[in-house]
């Protein structure tokens, strides 16, 4: 397997982040300040705030210096939740239609996209056309793309600056082939290349055709101008990679509603599930048997079908995240990126309950780190209490936490929220 290039070429930023007070104010002071930097977010495959909050964050960045941003984002709900913080309106990018009949459960970043669609050209194509015509039309100065594959091809095609920012999952490295993002899974290099090959014959045309040089292999897709990742080496899907950029999670400070916990003694347990979750209904309802106080908050809840126990308290609104993390003891979540990490550096234990492969891989990280646990097993009431009743009295991952969170005392988010913007700027110098 051989690598391509990695997104940044230090661990300066990280180390940056550690620094003192004084020294990283002198630093940023002798930085460029950034004027009428047009910038186009794009945003195009998952969703949460998780991918939401790290574009308002360096939205409000890149502002407050100078510059203005717009987007293209997945889903009208978010278009609207930024609307009071963007320049100008973003757009919602278009539905991509997943191909019909089984499919295999993806090991690499380009079977991913072959299972969402991507390798059929009769969808791509036009989406190609829709991205280029806003690219036209808002006519940035570089893009930052978070998780938008389609955004990647259209850059390439108009020459616009890119800057991709990303957990591990979301922005992979540059190897050819491809690698595998499970640990445990080992393929030989032929193999990866010839699963990876109908993506790119599927792309290649559809470049050729605009006046691109096509991909010679996958990674190819992933060249930008500059890469981020809003992660730490540990906790980065694909292992620790060398000369990687890593600032560590990136989210926006906005106070929310103060929470509140259930009346009583016990534990408080902070919840955040998305209402899609089969095994939504049994977990409040095995919080009943257990002596805690748990306050959940559930994205796009369907109904409200259950009658939560008396400990239970369901927020219909997130709540201020900051407040959570000083009350709570313990955090239960599908292991969304940045929750995971803001639990971490609230020393907070966790137990994740994944949803698919991304959050599988951020789940078997936090446990290799000793910080929590995870579970995919049978999503029945009497079954989740059981376990969640061990967890939670597990004091190994408390101890491990509240460690980990020492070790990361030194990282401030302003400071990897700067350094985003700082080699942003730079891109654009560069045009």
């Amino acid at each position: 397997m051989s690598a391509q290039g990695n997104f940044a070429d230090s661990r300066a930023p990280f180390l940056l982040a550690r620094l003192p007070g004084s020294t990283r104010k002198l630093y940023h002071r002798l930085k460029r300040e950034v004027h009428h930097m047009n910038i186009l977010f794009c945003w195009e495959l998952g969703s949460g705030y998780g991918h939401l909050q790290p574009m308002r964050a360096l939205a409000a960045a890149i502002r407050g210096r100078g510059g203005s941003v717009s987007g293209l984002l997945p889903e009208a709900r978010y278009a609207e939740a930024v609307e009071a913080e963007f320049d100008t309106p973003a757009s919602v990018i278009p539905e991509l239609v997943a191909p019909e009949g089984p499919h295999r459960r993806p090991d690499t970043w380009p079977e991913m996209l072959l299972g969402l669609g991507f390798g059929d050209p009769a969808q791509l194509s036009p989406r190609i056309d829709w991205f280029l015509a806003e690219i036209e039309r808002r006519a940035p100065d570089a893009l930052v793309c978070e998780h938008a594959p389609t955004a990647l091809l259209a850059a390439r095609i108009a020459g616009v600056p890119v800057m991709a920012i990303g957990t591990g999952w979301t922005l992979p490295p540059r190897y050819e082939p491809m690698p595998v993002y499970r640990p445990a899974l080992r393929f030989e290099d032929a193999e990866l290349l010839q699963r990876e090959a109908p993506l790119v014959s599927a792309v290649n045309p559809l470049l050729s055709e605009r006046g691109a040089a096509p991909l010679k292999a996958a990674a190819d897709w992933l060249e930008v101008d500059a890469g981020v990742l809003k992660t730490w080496p540990e906790l980065d899907h694909y292992g620790e990679r060398e000369g990687a950029c890593y600032v560590g999670p990136i989210w926006h400070r906005r106070p929310g509603p103060a929470p509140e916990w259930p009346e009583g003694e016990g534990k408080r347990v902070f919840c955040y599930l998305k209402g899609q979750w089969r095994g939504l209904h049994s977990l409040i309802s095995g919080f009943g048997h257990l002596p805690v106080r748990v306050l959940v908050h559930i994205d796009r809840e369907r109904d409200n079908s259950y009658a939560a126990p008396p400990n239970v308290h369901v927020s219909a609104e997130p709540v201020d995240i900051e407040q959570v993390f000083e009350q709570a003891d313990f955090i239960v979540s599908h292991g969304g990126h940045t929750l995971t990490c803001q639990a971490l550096l609230a020393g907070k234990p966790q137990w994740l309950l994944p949803l698919h492969a991304e959050q599988e891989g951020t789940a078997w990280r936090l446990h290799r780190l000793g910080c929590g646990h995870y579970y995919t097993g049978s999503l029945g009431s009497a079954r989740m209490a059981r376990v969640l009743r061990r967890v939670l009295a597990d004091e190994a991952p408390r101890q491990t936490a509240r460690s980990r969170a020492a070790d990361l005392a030194d990282w401030h988010l302003d400071t990897a929220i700067e350094t985003i913007v700082d080699r942003l700027a730079d891109v654009v110098a560069r045009k």
